[in-house]
């Protein structure tokens, strides 16, 4: 862990303040039901409504205490992505958190599902039953079902999970992390599936079923990886299957099951399988065998240990998952981290893209607070940057605030594939210490633009929102990712 007060700042003279009202369809409190609450506005949504949040709720948690949130008929998005870290929403171990029927179509966008439990039914995250699900950079974790799907349970249902991560949920039936049944097309991309447990698929388990996984990883999973029953046969691109086990512990057959009703036969292609050469059936021979090289994978389980959330199944750079994908198998712009997919010529396999490094890795013989050419800043800050710390002096990638077209940007830089430090953005009219707040999209900033001018460096150009005669901003960097 570094220091977190290495950072940047700058001012910004403007004109008049402004206010953000707020607008029907937003949720002002964290209670469980009473005015404003989501469970309010989700019963007074009416067809083809975003339900969004006020920014005063950027990170906190809505506990569920009089059951599961239910949704039938009904076209409807819940939408957290304003919030830079989101909302969370526990199921508080006593209720499954949604309950999707009758046809609707359901968008749900940065939310973190926690603590979902079904004692008695399948589910224990969300439970959908012919509708239309997309999920969208959110979270199901420590969910349980004591039938089928641990977090997610779909029948009949048509989805697309993109940038989504299933960790550490637990099913006594069929998936522990995700269980589908039914023909309609279904697709899981840039997703971790990581640290769940299941008698009969860990990971996922397909009944009938044949969604299309692409660019995922899936790891250290008890009762496998992916478990096949009756006609499921799902297509695998990109996607790595490492590490996940039998119930005993003991190594799963090609990570992928047949289970005892199985006829379906899976497509594998340009995937890293654990035991599985390259010139296997299904398999082109252009992917390696060796090990991803995570740089902190789940711990794969037996049936008798509670499965783990922990997990960070990123690769460190010089990985042999890394340029050996397929890019024509990923339409989709963005990565599980929010990085651009394909930093090289060639796409990588699983939920991430690019190698990751650290700050001792890259220079084991400096000191992070050190200043070794001499600039005037730590040789951390300039890592975490995305710039060698021994180089003469760049300028060029410090915060700076232009002016174009009437509008105001802030242009910052920070490394793209540090795996020991985040970039946090915060504002303040006073340079108080006590007045420096996050900040948030939609709030302080709009995104202009997102560039990688290196392979390590992502260049962040805002378009800032406030208007108070004056203003400062700073770019922190922590040691926490």
């Amino acid at each position: 862990m570094h220091p977190s007060s290495f950072l940047f700042t700058c001012a910004l003279m403007a004109a008049a303040a402004s206010t953000q009202a707020l607008t029907a369809g937003t949720v002002t409190t964290t209670a469980d039901s009473g005015g404003g609450s989501l469970r309010a506005v989700l019963a007074a949504a009416t067809n083809g409504e975003t339900i969004t949040f006020d920014p005063a709720l950027n990170g906190a948690t809505i506990t569920l205490t009089s059951g599961e949130l239910a949704i039938s008929g009904l076209q409807v998005s819940i939408d957290a992505s304003a919030l830079s870290n989101g909302i969370k929403i526990s199921g508080n171990n006593t209720s499954r958190i949604f309950s999707i029927v009758s046809g609707s179509n359901v968008t749900l966008s940065h939310l973190e599902l926690f603590n979902g439990r079904s004692e008695s039914n399948t589910g224990g995250g969300i439970s959908a039953l012919q509708s239309q699900l997309n999920l969208t950079n959110t979270t199901l974790r420590n969910c349980f079902s004591q039938f089928d799907g641990g977090a997610l349970w779909a029948n009949g249902v048509t989805g697309l999970v993109d940038r989504c991560s299933f960790v550490g949920n637990d099913a006594e039936g069929f998936g522990g992390g995700i269980y589908l049944i039914g023909t309609p097309p279904f697709t899981i991309q840039n997703s971790v599936v990581a640290g769940n447990r299941s008698p009969l698929g860990g990971g996922i388990a397909t009944f009938a079923a044949s969604p299309a996984i692409i660019n995922c990883t899936i790891q250290g999973n008890s009762g496998v990886g992916i478990q096949l029953e009756f006609s499921g046969a799902p297509t695998l691109r990109n996607t790595i299957l490492w590490a996940n086990r039998s119930g005993d512990g003991t190594i799963a057959s090609q990570q992928i099951r047949n289970g005892a009703s199985s006829s379906g036969v899976p497509n594998v292609d340009f995937c890293l399988v654990e035991g599985v050469a390259g010139t296997s059936s299904n398999l082109d021979g252009t992917v390696p065998t060796n090990n991803p090289n995570f740089i902190a994978p789940a711990t794969p389980v037996d049936s008798s240990t509670p499965p783990s959330a922990v997990a960070d199944v990123r690769v460190f750079a010089g990985s042999p998952i890394l340029n050996v994908g397929n890019n024509g198998s990923n339409s989709a712009p963005l990565d599980r981290a929010g990085k651009i997919r394909i930093q090289d010529t060639t796409i990588d396999l699983g939920a991430f893209e690019g190698g990751y490094v650290t700050f001792a890795l890259l220079h084991p013989a400096l000191s992070p607070t050190g200043d070794d050419n001499e600039n005037g800043l730590s040789n951390f800050l300039e890592y975490a940057t995305g710039i060698d710390p021994t180089a003469p002096d760049d300028s060029s990638v410090r915060p700076q605030i232009s002016t174009s077209g009437g509008f105001r940007f802030l242009t910052t830089s920070r490394r793209s594939n540090a795996a020991d430090t985040v970039a946090i953005w915060q504002t303040s009219s006073s340079l108080l210490s006590n007045t420096w707040q996050e900040m948030l999209p939609g709030v302080n900033y709009t995104l202009d633009s997102l560039s990688n001018p290196t392979p390590s460096r992502q260049q962040v150009v805002m378009k800032l929102l406030d208007t108070d005669p004056r203003r400062f901003y700073r770019q922190k960097f922590t040691g926490a990712n």
